[in-house]
């Protein structure tokens, strides 16, 4: 509030000087004092409060996290993947020749173990020991040939980034109810044949976890991999 300015009118008191003394007359004058005015106040109308706004804050936006570059982003959510003790895998294909299952559901307990399930399939890969399920017998297979979990082993999704480039964030969506940043990138794999494959990786935004990855191997073809139940209970075991 802007203080009042109260203007006091101040009068000078008038004073009358004494006559010097008349020569020829017995005594001098008395002198005659004038009665001093009593000074008036001067009332002053107060001046009305001026209303003072107070100054609006300006609202401070939160700082952005600091994503570093986009191939780290993708490296550290790898990264963070292979820290966790167990997740699973929604898979789903299309366009891929001789893939007979479209749709199949991988169990991970890191870092070395793997359970496959889908329409006529139920494999076990504890290390390098394969176990497969034909009809309601379960054997031990010889060989790890034809099976490929580069998909849902981050080892191999890591070690894969070796060979890629161009990566960049292209974008925000949501994925199982959870905020993500969704990259790209292009990895190129020797062959026989070589090929160059068009990656994308949606990253959890607050925990930096994977959350799901499309891969085109070429024009048609289509895998994606959805990644939920980070560190579930989930165990596996062999099953012979």
């Amino acid at each position: 509030m802007k203080p009042f300015l109260v203007l006091a009118a101040m009068l000078a008191a008038l004073t009358v000087t004494a006559c010097d003394r008349i020569p020829g007359l017995s005594a001098p004058p008395t002198p005659t004092r004038l009665p001093t005015p009593v000074p008036t106040a001067t009332q002053t109308t107060p001046t009305a409060a001026t209303a003072t706004t107070a100054p609006t804050a300006t609202p401070t936006a939160a700082p952005s996290p600091t994503l570093g570059s986009p191939s780290d982003v993708v490296s550290n959510a790898f990264k963070a993947m292979a820290g966790v003790k167990s997740f699973r895998v929604k898979m789903t294909s299309t366009g891929i020749p001789g893939v007979i299952n479209k749709e199949m559901t991988i169990e991970v307990v890191m870092p070395d173990r793997f359970h496959l399930t889908g329409p006529n399939t139920d494999i076990v890969l504890i290390g390098k020991t394969v176990y497969m399920k034909v009809g309601t017998k379960w054997s031990k297979v010889a060989s790890m040939k034809g099976f490929d979990l580069s998909g849902a082993d981050p080892s191999k999704l890591q070690a894969n980034l070796k060979t890629s480039a161009d990566f960049k964030i292209i974008g925000t969506d949501v994925v199982n109810d959870t905020p993500t940043y969704v990259l790209q990138y292009t990895t190129n794999i020797k062959g026989p044949p070589a090929q160059k494959i068009l990656t994308k990786v949606w990253v959890g935004i607050k925990d930096g976890l994977p959350y799901q990855s499309e891969t085109r191997p070429k024009a048609g073809q289509n895998i994606t991999m959805t990644f939920y139940d980070y560190n579930a209970n989930i165990s596996i075991n062999a099953p012979i």
